[in-house]
């Protein structure tokens, strides 16, 4: 998988130890390092030396996402027939993300972050003697007027646009007969129709 995703050739796997557990790292070209290390017999898997190292420690604590609030919620939804599952919480991993070193993903992560703490999402393949189902959903949508303030200043900037003014406009009419000009609205500087010659 890490070939994969590195281009045209395998990625040389690397022996690191993190948190007292072997682990394996690979060097993949525009994401960095990723980090896997087997616990259990699961694949724990980790975009930061940090990240895998807090998994050894739960691993260790015996914690799971059974007893975490949002994540628990989600694995009791599913069937007992469930044997593919995937589930996030995007304000974490929004979280993680702002701690990267390129600057533009750090800066729409810490945004999204904050509007997105409540926000799931989840994907699970069941299936039976009887019946095959694929699910997938997201719960927790932050609040369009909150995700407008909180980028619309951003958008504003990236496009170049602004907001239109509430004033009335004015514009510089055509110098008179005497040499004055005057200041007028755009209402009134419009041309008006000549009458027709009796």
């Amino acid at each position: 998988m890490p070939g994969l995703l590195g281009g045209d050739k395998p990625v040389e796997p690397q022996s690191v130890r993190i948190g007292g557990t072997e682990a394996i790292a690979y060097e993949i070209p525009e994401l960095g390092k990723v980090y896997l290390s087997e616990l259990d017999g699961c694949i724990a898997f980790g975009l930061t030396r940090t990240a895998l190292k807090a998994t050894v420690r739960a691993h260790e604590k015996k914690k799971s996402i059974l007893d975490d609030d949002a994540l628990g919620l989600v694995v009791s939804r599913m069937s007992k027939d469930t044997s593919i599952m995937f589930a996030a919480h995007v304000g974490r991993m929004a979280q993680v993300a702002t701690g990267v070193n390129d600057v533009e993903v750090a800066m729409v992560a810490n945004p999204v972050s904050q509007l997105c703490r409540d926000t799931m999402t989840w994907f699970a393949v069941s299936q039976s003697t009887n019946q095959f189902s694929v699910k997938f959903a997201i719960a927790g949508l932050p609040r369009i007027n909150d995700a407008l303030k909180q980028f619309g200043p951003v958008i504003n900037a990236a496009t170049g646009t602004f907001a239109p003014s509430a004033g009335r406009r004015y514009e510089l009419a055509e110098d008179s007969d005497e040499g004055t000009s005057e200041a007028k609205t755009a209402k009134n500087a419009k041309d008006k129709k000549p009458k027709e010659a009796l």
